[in-house]
Order: structure tokens, then C-alpha cells, then sequence
């Protein structure tokens, strides 16, 4: 409100001329109590800066070592460090299972992190740092030959150029669970052979401490513990041994003799043969529905196998391809497949559907494998029956000829 100076009446501020005498209110400046505050000025938003021309390249934090040195970087790293049987075929299922439902590779490497145990889980750190970075998964996998085999790394590449990578983790992990299986099978029907050939042992040591001559109960049981402590000690030494095969048969010419000393095995070689073809055939199939060229997929296949003589005879078999030769014509120069296989695998090519062929092959191989692995057990037995029967016989012979001759000694 506003006082008129001439009669005091109070008028709004808005008002021109004094509501009580009319006469004009600005013929004297208002005091200032009077005066209305001025309105604040709209706060504007800053105007952005203008971006440079050619703005600096954003900062790349430098790339970190493998936490995990592989095998090319530490010979010795691939005798301590590397992936077992399970935990790749673990690794590929839950790969397969997580890129299905639409997961992409960097959050899938994420959670596999949690869900995977052995020295794989800082590997897979390592692979997901890189893969954030842009770095292609087969890449990553390849700098670690200790924890993933070549062929894995390569049908990887081929899935990722064709798109078709949960489909190549299914079929890694297909392959692999199939070779456990083999083996845990193999384990099982041959525990009781090694069982009572852990007996036949303690009980060939406590005759020939016999034959050195044993007077009381007391020397016997001395006897059976200084045998079990040799077997225990034999045993340690046969473990040592094996691992020390193990990381021998890692390297190349280690791998060529024990596939030629294991295919030569009367009782195993057949079925280590067959179990080659099965992988040689599932491989080779993935590949070809990938989309590989024969070449490529030819090779990788070869490598997939476990046959370490393979890839060399299929390299100079490749040139065919080039000059018009069909793949039935390379395999069968190969000599993988029976000629039963062989007829499955032509019908393929003149229908157009070489993969589904070579699933088919390794479904008949594989039907031929539980087969061979079922009687495993019995033929074993045959064969320790054939060399324990007669050391038991000479030792029972041994045992009354020496009874006898000493009743005689003592009649005399």
C-alpha cells in the first residue's frame, strides 16, 4: 500500500491518482519502505562450450598380462597350471546354456568367474577383461594353449565369423563330455581287476618271504607290513610316474609315441581308434554346418582327433581339394572311416547334407564304442586270469615240492 501525501489516504501502488482526494499520487517520490522490490532476472542455463575441432583421443588404459602365464610364455607353468577334462567341458556347457538365452560374451565370461572352480577361473578373468576391450573370444582362448586345445580355439573362430557360437560351445562340450564319460566308464569296470591285482602282488611278496623261511606267526605279520609299505611305496612311484607321462605326452613327440604305443595295445587300441573317429566325425560336421571350407574344416579336424600323425597325412591330402576331388575321396585316402561309414558319407554329398552324414557316422561309431567299452571289463579279467593262473600254479607246485622235500630231509 501507498499513502497519499496530500491526505494520507492508503492506495495501492498500481494507482495513478489518490482514491480519497484525486489527486495525483507521483507529484512526490514514494519513501522508500514503499518502493516494491525489483523481480529477480530468470536464471539462464550456461551455454555449453564449444567442442574443439579436433578433440584428444580418449585415454586407453594399457592392456594387462594374462594373470596366468601360458605355456608358450613357461615351460614349467605347463607342468603346475592347466584346465582339467571337467572343468572345459563345464566351461563350454554353461558358455553354450548363458549365449543362448542372449547373453553376450563379456557378461558371460562375468559369471562364469563364480560358477567355475580350478586356476580356469583367473583365466576367465583375464579373458573378460580383454573381451570388454573389443578382443575376439577365440583370441583370448588362444593365448592359453595349457588350459584350451587348438581345435577348440579354432571351431570357436569359425562359430564367431558365422554367427554360430552357443551351437560350437554345445558341440565342444558334446565332444568332451563324451571322452569323460569314456573314461570314468573305463575306471569303473576296471576297479576290481585293480583290486585283486593289488592282492595278487601282496600275496606273490608274502610266498616268496616264505620261501626265505619264516618260523613264527611273528615274522609273518612283519612280513605283510613290509609288503603293504612296499606297495604303497609302488604305488606313489606308478603315480609319479603317470603325471610325469602326462606332462611328456603334452609336447608333440610325446603325444606321437603315446598314441603309438596305445593304439598297439591289444585290449585298448581298438577302442582309443574308435574314440579318435567319433571326434574326428563330430568336429568335422560342426565345422562343415558352420560354414568352414573343406580345407579348414579338414585340418581342424585332424588336429581334433588325438591322433598326433593325422594333420600331417591330411596336409598332403589338402592339395585334392583344390583339384577337384569330392571329401569323401580325401577321407577315404585318410583312412579314418570303415567303407560302412564311407557309403554314408558319399549319400551325404550327392543329397547335400555332409553334416548331418557325419553325425550319423559318428552315432554308429559310437553305438560300436559303448559296445567295446561294455566288455572291457571281462577281457581285462581274461587277460590277468592268463597270468595269474599260472604264477599261482607254479607257486602252489613250489609250495608242496619244498613241504615234501622237507619231510624227507627229516626222515632221513
Amino acid at each position: 500500500m501507498l499513502a497519499c501525501p496530500h491526505c494520507g489516504t492508503a492506495n495501492s501502488i498500481k494507482r495513478a491518482n489518490c482514491f480519497g482526494c484525486g489527486k495525483p499520487l507521483a507529484e512526490s517520490p514514494a519513501p522508500p519502505e514503499a518502493v516494491a522490490a525489483p523481480l529477480p532476472a530468470p536464471q539462464l542455463p550456461p551455454a555449453p562450450a564449444p567442442a574443439p575441432v579436433n578433440p584428444p583421443p580418449a585415454e586407453t588404459p594399457a592392456p594387462r598380462r594374462a594373470l596366468i602365464p601360458s605355456r608358450r610364455d613357461s615351460w614349467l607353468n605347463s607342468m603346475l597350471v592347466g584346465a582339467t577334462l571337467p572343468h572345459r567341458a563345464q566351461f563350454y556347457r554353461q558358455l553354450q546354456s548363458l549365449m543362448r538365452s542372449g547373453i553376450p560374451v563379456v557378461l558371460s565370461l562375468s559369471y562364469l568367474q563364480e560358477n567355475i572352480g580350478g586356476p580356469l577361473r583367473t583365466v576367465l578373468r583375464a579373458m573378460q577383461e580383454r573381451t570388454q576391450r573389443g578382443e575376439a573370444l577365440s583370441k583370448c582362448m588362444d593365448d592359453y594353449p595349457n588350459f584350451f586345445q587348438e581345435w577348440e580355439v579354432q571351431l570357436i573362430h569359425a562359430a564367431e565369423t558365422a554367427g554360430t557360437l552357443p551351437e560350437a560351445a554345445g558341440e565342444i562340450a558334446n565332444t568332451l563330455e563324451l571322452e569323460l564319460n569314456l573314461r570314468r566308464r573305463v575306471a569303473s569296470g576296471t576297479f576290481y581287476i585293480k583290486s585283486v591285482c593289488v592282492v595278487f602282488v601282496l600275496v606273490v611278496l608274502i610266498v616268496i618271504g616264505a620261501r626265505a623261511g619264516l618260523h613264527s606267526m611273528g615274522d609273518v605279520l612283519t612280513l605283510v607290513t613290509n609288503s603293504s609299505a612296499i606297495v604303497f611305496g609302488l604305488v606313489i612311484l606308478v603315480l609319479l610316474l603317470g603325471y610325469a607321462w602326462n606332462v611328456f605326452t603334452r609336447t608333440r613327440r610325446g603325444a606321437a609315441v603315446n598314441y603309438f604305443i596305445a593304439v598297439r595295445t591289444p585290449i585298448v587300441g581298438p577302442l582309443l581308434r574308435n574314440a579318435m573317429r567319433i571326434r574326428f566325425a563330430r568336429v568335422l560336421a560342426a565345422l562343415w554346418r558352420a560354414g568352414v571350407s573343406p580345407v579348414a574344416a579338414l585340418e581342424t579336424a585332424a588336429k581334433a582327433s588325438g591322433n598326433p600323425s593325422l594333420p600331417h597325412r591330411a596336409e598332403d591330402l589338402l592339395a585334392l581339394l583344390g583339384r577337384g576331388s569330392t571329401l569323401s575321396e580325401v577321407i577315404t585316402a585318410l583312412n579314418v572311416f570303415p567303407s560302412e561309414a564311407m557309403y554314408l558319407i558319399r549319400t551325404g554329398e550327392t543329397s547335400g547334407d555332409v553334416a548331418e552324414a557325419l553325425d550319423k557316422v559318428a552315432e554308429y561309431l559310437q553305438i560300436e564304442l559303448d559296445g567295446q567299452v561294455a566288455t572291457l571289463p571281462q577281457k581285462i579279467q581274461l587277460a590277468f586270469y592268463a597270468i595269474a593262473v599260472p604264477a599261482i600254479g607254479y607257486f602252489i607246485i613250489w609250495f608242496w615240492t619244498s613241504y615234501f622235500n622237507g619231510i624227507m630231509n627229516s626222515a632221513q
